[in-house]
């Protein structure tokens, strides 16, 4: 499950300016957590492996996920929502935060007037517990496929830590400001 959580001025900028928070339905290998989460819950007691299923140890809670810049360039969204995401996944990334308790399930959760903009606009919002759908008949079916690409190519940020939070280097975009000051 993807978690999105934008600020709520959103009538001029959909979905951005826009922090991310990642929670996946499948993930925590027996590192247990990275930096800078400092615990993990009680999925990631199942040593070794925990929920996660895959093999790469950079895939636990408190890792950073992006788009490279290189790929990101090369994919094709579909829609006004899934563009915003993939620029966002691009030029800052997302933590995982938690994971969903079970299922290989994928949805985004945000602010509730950033849901309500998306009813008035497109028809659907990504709300719990369907989100957006692969199906026929569901309106964000577009949206589900531009998820479906961004989710397929996102990289764990390997060098990411308190003396270069984000991975160093030159940042795409000025910081967002903090969630408390």
């Amino acid at each position: 499950m993807l978690s999105a959580l934008p600020k709520t001025d959103i009538a001029a900028d959909l979905l951005l300016p826009l922090d991310i928070i990642i929670i996946v339905a499948f993930f925590f290998l027996a590192t247990q957590y990275l930096w800078p989460a400092t615990g993990s819950d009680s999925g990631t007691q199942k040593v070794p492996g925990g929920l996660y299923t895959g093999s790469d140890p950079n895939v636990a809670p408190g890792a950073l996920l992006a788009l490279p810049a290189d790929i990101a360039s090369n994919l094709t969204m579909r829609t006004v929502i899934g563009r915003r995401l993939l620029d966002a996944f691009r030029d800052y990334g997302a933590y995982i935060v938690d994971d969903t308790g079970s299922g290989n399930s994928v949805a985004i959760c945000q602010d509730a007037a950033v849901n309500e903009e998306m009813r008035r606009t497109y028809g659907f919002a990504m709300t719990y517990p369907t989100g957006v759908t692969n199906s026929s008949d569901d309106p964000g079916r577009a949206l589900y496929s531009d998820l479906l690409i961004i989710f397929e190519n996102l990289h764990a940020v390997t060098n990411n830590g308190p003396g270069r939070v984000g991975g160093g280097g030159t940042p795409r975009r000025p910081p967002k400001r903090p969630f408390c000051e």
